[in-house]
């Protein structure tokens, strides 16, 4: 009973005039003032822009204050705030809120009080009119300021994300630059036996290293080569130890044939299977058998060893299994897993999940 029945069009169209200035207008003004209150700042306007709000003040006053400008060409000037805003848009981006605010809350003040190109001889059309101009307005600088801040964001990640390869990339050479020495020191240490037990056999372990060698300085320049490539190293490799080992070591090699086409990091799977047979047969007076795997399970590529020993979980893994989780995790993150654990047969267990990447 409070508004008569003639006066419930105006009602209406006054509650949609407060509902675009209240959504579009003054609740992101209060989220920008939340945001800098949470980061501890406070918006200190510079000398420029300080300038730039009372030349928006001056604009939207003199605009509205000239009286009878609705349908002259005096009209342009109580709009000429809004090219000025769709500018600060871009280059305030979200401070854009207060100029923007200014100009509407200032706009609304004088047509509610008679002034200004908005005012007709219906309150209705006026206040629709009103509307008009905070929804325009609103929206125009809210998406400008969007899509500017999405690009800035979107720079940033790319950023990031560039400078974070470049710091993987980084590791991993660094890694690798390790690797290489690492497994020549422990060939010779394999070649130094064979020349006290065979002559004959570490003159033929000496071509075989060499070419295990050329290989495996050629492939650790790529981040991933085809598994059929690593299972050659790998195969070069138990050779070289069953002429060291003799009877003692017996190598059974159990691949899926769809598999040898997958991608992988070179020597990752060598290393794996050289740590098999250090802790399984360096650790054993009687040697045993060593088993090497690979297989596929849905999207990933399963390679697993399996040697005798036993494992104990701790700080104290040497430089095969540290550096297998440092390229593992450098490459794929927690895309990929590692595991080693005993198994109830008395073998030592080793799985590497990676995700599949299948050549051509």
């Amino acid at each position: 009973g409070v508004v008569k029945p003639d006066g419930i069009p105006l009602s209406s169209v006054l509650f949609w005039t407060g509902n675009a200035l209240g959504i579009l207008i003054f609740t992101p003004l209060v989220l920008r003032i939340d945001q800098i209150r949470r980061d501890g700042a406070l918006f200190k306007p510079s000398p420029i822009e300080v300038l730039w709000i009372l030349i928006l003040t001056c604009v939207v006053s003199f605009g509205f204050l000239i009286p009878n400008t609705a349908h002259t060409g005096l009209i342009a000037v109580a709009y000429l705030s809004f090219p000025l805003l769709v500018w600060l848009s871009f280059s305030w981006r979200r401070n854009v809120i207060w100029p923007l605010a200014l100009v509407t809350t200032l706009m609304t003040a004088l047509t509610a009080t008679g002034h200004g190109p908005l005012q007709r001889a219906n309150p209705l059309a006026t206040y629709a009119e009103m509307t008009i101009f905070i929804t325009i307005y609103g929206l125009s600088c809210l998406i400008l300021m969007a899509a500017v801040e999405e690009r800035a964001l979107q720079q940033h990640l790319a950023l990031e994300h560039r400078l974070s390869s470049q710091q993987k990339e980084a590791q991993l050479r660094n890694l690798r630059s390790h690797l290489n020495p690492h497994f020549l020191f422990n060939s010779l240490n394999m070649l130094k036996s064979l020349i006290v037990e065979d002559a004959g056999k570490a003159q033929h372990a000496v071509i075989s290293l060499a070419d295990l060698l050329r290989f495996s300085l050629r492939a650790t320049r790529q981040n991933l080569i085809l598994l059929r490539e690593e299972l050659s190293v790998i195969r070069s490799f138990l050779d070289l130890q069953k002429m060291r080992y003799e009877g003692r070591l017996l190598a059974v090699l159990s691949i899926e044939e769809e598999a040898e086409g997958t991608m992988v990091p070179p020597m990752l799977f060598q290393q794996l299977v050289e740590n098999a047979v250090k802790h399984g047969i360096d650790s054993s007076t009687s040697g045993g058998e060593v088993r090497v795997e690979a297989l596929l399970e849905k999207d990933h590529l399963l390679l697993f060893t399996i040697n005798p020993g036993t494992y104990t979980e701790g700080p104290h893994d040497g430089f095969g299994l540290r550096s297998v989780r440092e390229q593992l995790d450098s490459l794929y993150g927690s895309a990929a897993t590692f595991h080693i654990d005993n198994t109830p047969e008395g073998m030592v267990k080793a799985e590497i999940r990676i995700p599949l990447r299948v050549n051509g």
